[in-house]
């Protein structure tokens, strides 16, 4: 890669922009957590929704400070004496401030939501996957390799950059063509992840953890936010490797009843109803939640019980499950 000397550039120093946006980072935390105080009933009611909060928030945020309103520079911009700006050196509009806070924070903070799970069985989930895995990945990646300008995606979809806070000389712009192929291997990639989840949710397991999830929304007054199964190996009592086979199921309550072991066992006894495969773990765990995530700040209340579901299958009969109706 024949890129220019970085000693020779105008580009913000690296930890410069990476103090500034920790800084910046910490007061939008600090802004949630002040938020939550007053508004923590609607953070709770408002779900898997709540991410939106968050997110807009930081583009509220860094829409206005990264703009020419406040001279190209957020709190954490000022402290590390950097600024964005346009080519020429200017402090760039709030439209273009907006969208470029836009294409960093949306996948950032969408990244890992529980607000995904309502688009994947949507033809969105696709342009979605892309904003969010392939945006990351090429963020992180130009941020690092590209040395001359350290523009990241964001810089160069607005074309903007950081640099020092007193420069105002004419910038010229560098970006090293194999850069551009390997961002799009990375968006191609980031579109065959959808593809392959979907080819797997086909399988038996999936479908039937899918049917899991419609009976515990539509049943009860609860939502299902994750079913993991899996096998864990720990020693026994010769000191042999044991495998346990497990279930985790994660509950979302819209009431502070976290510690509610009928709840949890109820949970169960309608899981392994749907699903028959299950009455075969050695344990199914299953832990309430009772809380808000709003992207910026969090808050929750957690609660697990083990059950073992040979025991909760009645001993003459174990076709015939003890369901409270």
């Amino acid at each position: 890669m024949n890129e220019p000397d970085l000693k020779k550039t105008t580009a913000a120093n690296f930890w410069k922009r990476i103090f500034a946006f920790g800084l910046d980072f910490v007061l939008i935390f600090l802004v949630g957590f002040l938020l939550s105080i007053p508004f923590e009933p609607f953070f709770i009611e408002s779900g898997v929704y709540g991410v939106l909060i968050g997110i807009s928030i930081s583009l509220i945020y860094f829409s206005i400070g990264n703009s020419a309103l406040t001279h190209g520079q957020t709190i954490g911009k000022k402290v590390m004496k950097i600024r964005v700006t346009d080519q020429d050196g200017k402090p760039i509009n709030f439209s273009k401030s907006l969208l470029r806070a836009g294409v960093l924070f949306i996948p950032l903070l969408l990244n890992g939501s529980s607000f995904l799970v309502l688009l994947q069985d949507s033809w969105v989930i696709y342009p979605i996957s892309m904003l969010i895995f392939g945006s990351i990945i090429s963020i992180v990646y130009l941020y690092i390799f590209n040395r001359r300008t350290r523009q990241s995606l964001h810089d160069l979809v607005t074309a903007t950059y950081v640099v020092k806070s007193d420069l105002s000389e004419k910038i010229e712009p560098y970006l090293w063509k194999g850069h551009y192929i390997i961002v799009g291997v990375f968006i191609l990639l980031s579109l065959s992840i959808p593809i392959y989840v979907h080819n797997i949710s086909q399988e038996n397991v999936f479908s039937d953890l899918t049917a899991i999830q419609e009976t515990i929304n539509r049943t009860t007054n609860s939502k299902l936010t994750g079913v993991m199964v899996g096998s864990s190996f720990q020693k026994g009592a010769n000191g042999e490797t044991v495998s346990r086979e497990y279930a985790r199921v994660t509950l979302w309550l819209p009431e502070a009843d976290i510690n509610n072991p009928d709840l949890a066992k109820e949970i169960v006894l309608r899981i392994i109803e749907e699903y028959a495969a299950l009455r075969n773990k050695d344990v199914i765990r299953v832990t309430l939640r009772h809380g808000y995530h709003i992207g910026i700040w969090s808050r929750w209340q957690t609660a697990s019980f083990d059950f073992i579901p040979s025991e909760l299958m009645t001993a003459d009969d174990p076709e015939n499950l003890e369901l409270d109706t």
